[in-house]
């Protein structure tokens, strides 16, 4: 009974140290520093720019 308690305990140390590194990257590549800033000038540059140049 102490090793199945012992594989538990490994077990558990292991799910938690990778959780504690998913949150680790997801807040080094998903933190709100960044993100790009998003106002409504920039988005009515980027709807009303014609990249193709193919004018209606």
């Amino acid at each position: 009974m102490k090793r199945k308690w012992a594989l538990r305990q490994e077990i558990s140390w292991v799910i938690a140290a990778k959780i504690l590194l998913l949150a680790a990257l997801f807040t080094l590549f998903f933190a709100p520093s960044k993100r790009p800033k998003i106002d409504a000038d920039a988005v009515s540059r980027h709807l009303l720019s014609n990249p193709r140049g193919n004018a209606p």
